[in-house]
C-alpha cells in the first residue's frame, strides 16, 4: 500500500510542484491546486508508513527472530541493499537526464534516491544504539521518539539544517522508524490487539484521515505542517494496528500477485520515477497530460506501475538482480 501510494504521488507531482519547484518539476505540465492538495495528502502518509514498516520489520526480525546479531554483517548487508543501488541509479539518472543534477549531488541525493540514503542512516543509528533503546521503558522511548520528532523544527528554527548526506531527511523520518522499533520492543501492537477493539482503531483512523485532509489544504485557516506530519504519524500506526491481524488482509497478502508486487517493490520504487521523468520530457506526453487532466495521471500510474513491475520481475531472475539491492 505504501509503495503504491508513492507511485501515485509521483504521477501527480508534475501538476503539483511545477511552480513550487520548477528546477525539478518544470516539465511543461500545468499547475493544478487540487492535485497539489492530493500530493501533499498522499505524501504525508506514504513515506511515514514506509519508514514505520521498515523499523517494525527490523525490530521484529532482530528481537523476535534473533537475526542481525552481528552488527558489522548487518550494516554491510544494508550497504549492499541500499547504498549500492543508490550509487547505480544515481549514475543512471544523470546519464539519462543530465539536467537533474551533477555528480557532486551524490552526497545530497537527487529525486527519490534520497530515501535510500536516509533509510541507511536509520538502520545505522538504531543498530548501534540497541543497548540503549532495548533497555529503556516504554514511556522513555516514546519521549525520545517525540523529542526526535521535534528535533527537525529545532534545527529549522536555528537554520542548522543541511541536505549533506540527507541529514535533513533523516531528522524528518527517523522518528517514524524508531516508533516502529518501539512498537515491537514493548509489544505495543499485541497490547492494542488485546485491549482495543478494531472498531475503535478504525474510527480513530477515519478521524485522522479526515483531519489530514484539512491540514494539507493550503486554504485551511489553521494549516500546519507539523500537525499534518503528526497526523501522518498516527495514521501510519493506526494502519499497522488495524491491518496487522485482519484475516482477509493476511489472505490477500498470500495472493501470488501481491507477493510478486511485494518482492519487486524495491525495483518498482527505483524505476518508477525515472520512467515518469523520462516520459514527461517528451512534448507530446506533456500535451496529453494538459489536455486530459482527469485521466492522464491515472493512466500514467497504470503504465508506469506495470512496466516497472515487469522490468523488475525480469531482472530479478537474472544476475542483474543486484541493481535492486
Amino acid at each position: 500500500m505504501a509503495m503504491l501510494m508513492v507511485v501515485v504521488y509521483h504521477c501527480f507531482c508534475a501538476y503539483s510542484f511545477c511552480e513550487l519547484d520548477p528546477k525539478h518539476w518544470g516539465l511543461g505540465v500545468g499547475f493544478n491546486q487540487s492535485y497539489l492538495h492530493l500530493s501533499k495528502y498522499l505524501h504525508t502518509i506514504d513515506m511515514p508508513a514506509f519508514t514505520l514498516i521498515s523499523g517494525y520489520l527490523y525490530a521484529f526480525l532482530r528481537l523476535k527472530c534473533g537475526r542481525y546479531e552481528d552488527k558489522f554483517e548487518f550494516l554491510k548487508k544494508k550497504a549492499k541493499r541500499l547504498i549500492l543501488p543508490y550509487g547505480i541509479w544515481f549514475s543512471v539518472i544523470l546519464l539519462l537526464m543530465p539536467d537533474r543534477g551533477t555528480f557532486s549531488d551524490i552526497f545530497r541525493g537527487i529525486d527519490h534516491l534520497w530515501y535510500l540514503l536516509m533509510l541507511f542512516w536509520c538502520f545505522v543509528t538504531i543498530a548501534l544504539s540497541e543497548k540503549l533503546w532495548s533497555k529503556l521503558p516504554l514511556i522513555v522511548n516514546l519521549i525520545v521518539c517525540f523529542f526526535s520528532f521535534s528535533l527537525l523544527y529545532f534545527f529549522l528554527y536555528f537554520n542548522l539544517l543541511t541536505d549533506f548526506l540527507c541529514i535533513e531527511s533523516f531528522l524528518a523520518y527517523f522518528p517514524y522508524f524508531f516508533l516502529g522499533v518501539v512498537i515491537v520492543n514493548h509489544d505495543v501492537d499485541i497490547f492494542v490487539e488485546k485491549k482495543v477493539a478494531k472498531s475503535v482503531v478504525a474510527g480513530a483512523l477515519a478521524f485522522a484521515l479526515v483531519a489530514l485532509f484539512f491540514l494539507t489544504d493550503s486554504t485551511f485557516r489553521y494549516h500546519s505542517d507539523m500537525l499534518a506530519r503528526l497526523c501522518g504519524f498516527f495514521i501510519s500506526v493506526l494502519l499497522l494496528f488495524l491491518f496487522k491481524n485482519v484475516s482477509s488482509v493476511n489472505k490477500l497478502a498470500r495472493n501470488n500477485w501481491v507477493m510478486s508486487l511485494n518482492k519487486n517493490s524495491m525495483g518498482i520504487y527505483l524505476l518508477h520515477l525515472i520512467l515518469i521523468l523520462f516520459v514527461l520530457e517528451r512534448g507530446w506526453i506533456t500535451d496529453f497530460m494538459n489536455n486530459y487532466l482527469f485521466i492522464a495521471p491515472f493512466l500514467l500510474f497504470v503504465v508506469v506501475l506495470c512496466l516497472t513491475w515487469l522490468i523488475s520481475a525480469l531482472l530479478n531472475k537474472t544476475k542483474l538482480s543486484f541493481l535492486f539491492g
